[in-house]
């Protein structure tokens, strides 16, 4: 039995580069590896983002649990370059890729797991210029 879903399909890119959700990876020019096929309206009332500027990575490990898991493909609103509003991001910071939990907090910007295994750390005002958001973590596709 197959679904076929109603009205029009975004195909969207899955780079071949693989976010960390513990320590941080970064790969540099990852080239595209596969697409996913997505019903528009999905992106735009579940994931709350627009159709055109979604991509999906990969993730690996496991401090995002029980929220996001390793191995998995993050969906990744790519409009969404600040992290103005709490919420999960992918992001590269110092050389290292990320997709964490961020909170302004005063003048620190907080880098969160959802895994309590975890500690939190923060990022300085002072040293923000050194963080580049890829984009808002729409939501995520489990790979089984």
């Amino acid at each position: 039995m197959t679904v076929q879903p109603i009205g029009s399909v975004r195909r969207i890119p899955v780079y071949q580069a693989v976010l960390s959700m513990g320590h941080g990876s970064f790969n540099e020019e990852s080239p595209v590896n596969e697409f996913i096929d997505i019903p528009d309206e999905y992106i735009r009332v579940h994931l709350k983002a627009s159709p055109t500027s979604v991509v999906g990575v990969h993730m690996q490990g496991d401090s995002m649990e029980p929220t996001l898991f390793g191995g998995d493909i993050a969906i990744v609103d790519c409009s969404v370059n600040d992290a103005e509003k709490d919420d999960v991001y992918a992001f590269c910071f110092d050389g290292g890729c990320y997709i964490k939990r961020l909170q302004w907090a005063g003048p620190r910007l907080l880098v969160n797991s959802d895994n309590q295994a975890y500690s939190p750390w923060h990022i300085d005002k002072q040293d923000i210029n050194r963080l580049t958001i890829i984009g808002r973590v729409a939501g995520s596709i489990r790979k089984t």
